[in-house]
């Protein structure tokens, strides 16, 4: 009669969510090896402009959204994006001021947006005063941006990809 003695019956062995759960792992783990990557080029940024031996090279970070999946690079210190964007007249974000302001080095309220602008005369004869006290005062218009974070992600895409690509074969 046959080889079947009675319905013939086939079973399909699914790894679905096997299969999905180990891509998104790997997935994960390609994205902190960017996030990784491209907080060095930060770093890096910085320290080709002469900004980057204090506070903000330290702070930079990343994290990995594995719900996305993303992963954001970024800092916390307030004074990021003067780095980032310029300041003052240099301003590339649409908020360029004119005037001179006065800061003292080492100070947290270094930002354009805490000081009070004057003319080049005013800020010159307040440095002075603040210099004769022992005060290391500085008088500026603003300063260029480097755009640490924009250039560590713009200039590397082929880099990140094939970090992705390396994660996902090994996964």
């Amino acid at each position: 009669m046959g080889f079947f003695t009675g319905k013939p019956s086939v079973q399909i062995i699914s790894n679905v969510d096997e299969f999905l759960k180990a891509s998104r792992e790997s997935a994960i783990k390609a994205l902190e090896a960017v996030g990784i990557q491209c907080e060095s080029h930060a770093v890096k940024n910085l320290k080709n402009a002469g900004r980057g031996k204090g506070k903000l090279s330290k702070s930079i970070t990343h994290l990995v959204d594995p719900v996305e999946p993303a992963v954001y690079v970024g800092t916390n210190v307030h004074y990021a994006i003067y780095n980032e964007v310029g300041t003052g007249i240099h301003n590339e974000a649409g908020h360029a001021t004119k005037g001179w302001w006065v800061y003292v080095e080492g100070s947290d309220n270094v930002g354009p947006g805490n000081s009070k602008r004057y003319t080049y005369e005013e800020a010159a004869q307040i440095m002075a005063i603040l210099r004769s006290r022992g005060i290391p005062a500085h008088m500026t218009q603003g300063m260029k941006g480097v755009h640490f974070i924009r250039d560590a992600v713009a200039g590397h895409e082929q880099e990140y990809k094939n970090i992705i690509e390396e994660h996902l074969e090994k996964g």
